[in-house]
């Protein structure tokens, strides 16, 4: 061969790519359509795959039931490009509902990509309420120096989430934490 061919094994340890991310530029193309595999194709797998993460959020999510729009063009052919854009409707609406609904949505979110093999594996591990506590405790510290603005201890506390392997979000709603 020329060089035109790449392999899974290429991509994951030579340019660092998860093999969900993978599977879902593998996926964004109908079955009958050619594949055309290039960067953005991957940067928009890898851009799917956070918002899924982030939509998941922390601690365990119940999986409900499928959600309907998603399981309709999986029913339609295959269509996994239009599944995929059900998907982000559906993370759309988890980002935008407020907490009992979040719940809700995050059920049937863990139940499609559980249908679809996508379920991220780090998503199944729990955080035990003191190490919640703590984090809850963090987050409310950022947040009050930030309203103090004091920015430097903001940032500081900030930093020390992120050696537990935590993230946070600023949102108009206020802050986001998940597991990253």
């Amino acid at each position: 061969s020329v060089g035109n061919i790449t392999l899974v094994h290429d991509l994951i340890e030579g340019k660092k790519i998860r093999g969900r991310e993978i599977r879902i530029g593998l996926l964004s193309s109908h079955y009958r359509q050619p594949l055309d595999w290039n960067t953005q194709v991957m940067q928009q797998a890898g851009a799917l795959n956070r918002r899924i993460k982030t939509a998941l959020g922390a601690g365990q999510v119940t999986a409900t039931t499928v959600y309907e729009p998603v399981l309709d063009a999986l029913c339609d052919d295959l269509n996994t490009p239009l599944a995929f854009t059900r998907l982000g409707e559906l993370i759309t609406a988890i980002n935008k509902a407020e907490t009992p609904l979040d719940k809700t949505l995050r059920g049937q979110l863990a139940a499609t990509l559980a249908l679809m093999g996508m379920m991220p594996p780090a998503h199944g591990k729990t955080i035990d309420a003191a190490e919640t506590a703590v984090i809850e405790s963090l987050v409310a510290e950022r947040q009050a120096a930030k309203k103090e603005k004091d920015f430097a201890r903001a940032d500081q506390i900030r930093a020390q989430l992120e050696t537990m392997k935590i993230v946070v979000e600023d949102t108009p709603a206020g802050p986001k934490w998940r597991k990253s």
